[in-house]
């Protein structure tokens, strides 16, 4: 087939694009707290997808950006497989 699979790109463009939304919403100061808002359980999902891309401090692991955001293995269990 002459198409490119494009599912190795596009994940990390759909990450990317949901962690600035994400940080969109904390600039927006007229929004409410985050984790009452439909976006503050993305951030999870974001560490997960960081972990799995392999992208360092975009995980859930200690002093990793989404740890330090509220997404700590402290609060939720991840999947370490690769």
């Amino acid at each position: 087939s002459a198409k490119k699979d494009l599912r190795p790109s596009t994940l990390p463009e759909i990450l990317v694009s949901l962690h600035l939304y994400c940080e969109e919403r904390k600039l927006n100061v007229l929004s409410q707290d985050l984790s009452d808002m439909p976006s503050g359980n993305l951030l999870p999902v974001l560490a997960q997808l960081g972990y799995w891309l392999r992208w360092e401090g975009w995980s859930w692991q200690r002093g990793g950006y989404y740890d330090l955001a509220g997404a700590s293995s402290d609060n939720w269990t991840y999947d370490e497989s690769s």
